[in-house]
């Protein structure tokens, strides 16, 4: 069988242990998973061991905590990630490489992996993925998330709790000043992310000096974990707002291309939802209008 080179990365340094993996019998490949010196003390270890295939530049993962609301599960803060961060072929091509950092314990409950490779199906990889309490024994049978050597990896939610993992609505509006008031809108995305947009306007104002705030999701190069986004503004209170919901592609965020959808608070009270069935723009308005 071939040659296989390992590679440690403790995601701050990448430490070469380039050596030879020996295969049980002819082009047999397995995911060595290491024992590494514990670093990690009071908090969590996030172990993950990847077995390239022949397509390593096209890996990308990450590990981040997440939040719910009205149900949704969104991405909230991203601990550890690496996208399209294997792309010099030449290096990670049929090697084994495990990642290891620290997580803090606190965020056991609301944490996700996930690890995307579009072309990995019969080429050779696989991966398996740990974490585990540093103070107890670490066992290499009870992985988080695993994939067969050759098969297609998946999303892994780590059994978030939606309880414990809830947006606090009443501290997203203690986070703003006296006279404002906390504007979260929340999005689920199509297939067509990329054609989605939204603007927000103050009303009762020109043209040109009327837009708060905006965002597009036309990013290429961007992996869309989780086909949401929550977005998190503080407005002015005594101002009447308006929101419109873009769609370049002039149908919609549903239904021909997935069933999205969106929906917003202001102030803590849910001031709008939509179900994403439209051309090319939904507009609502919330605040103090006339």
């Amino acid at each position: 069988g071939p040659s296989l080179t390992a590679a440690v990365s403790t995601r701050g340094s990448f430490l070469a242990t380039k050596g030879s993996h020996s295969p049980s019998g002819p082009g047999d490949r397995a995911i060595v998973v290491k024992e590494l010196r514990n670093r990690c003390k009071e908090d969590l270890t996030f172990r993950l061991s990847i077995l390239f295939g022949d397509f390593s530049e096209d890996l990308s993962w990450s590990l981040y905590s997440v939040q719910f609301l009205d149900g949704i599960l969104f991405r909230n803060h991203v601990l550890l990630d690496c996208i399209w961060c294997y792309r010099q072929s030449d290096s990670f091509g049929l090697s084994n490489v495990v990642e290891q950092d620290c997580i803090p314990k606190r965020l056991q409950k609301c944490l996700a992996f996930q690890l995307i490779n579009p072309t990995w199906t019969d080429n050779g990889g696989g991966y398996a993925a740990y974490l585990f309490d540093a103070t107890e024994a670490f066992h290499a049978n009870q992985p988080i998330a695993t994939s067969a050597v050759g098969t297609m990896p998946a999303t892994y939610a780590l059994h978030p709790d939606e309880e414990e993992c809830s947006l606090d609505i009443a501290a997203a509006r203690n986070s703003c000043q006296i006279d404002e008031a906390s504007f979260i809108l929340g999005l689920v995305f199509d297939e067509r992310r990329h054609e989605t947009a939204w603007e927000l306007h103050r009303q009762g104002t020109t043209v040109e000096s009327s837009l708060v705030a905006n965002k597009n999701y036309t990013n290429a190069d961007e992996v869309d974990f989780t086909g949401t986004s929550l977005e998190s503004l503080c407005l002015l209170f005594e101002l009447c707002y308006e929101l419109r919901i873009l769609d370049t592609g002039g149908d919609g965020m549903c239904c021909s291309f997935g069933e999205g959808r969106y929906f917003a608070y202001f102030d803590g009270v849910r001031v709008l939802k939509g179900n994403g069935e439209f051309a090319l723009q939904q507009i609502h308005t919330f605040g103090l209008c006339p």
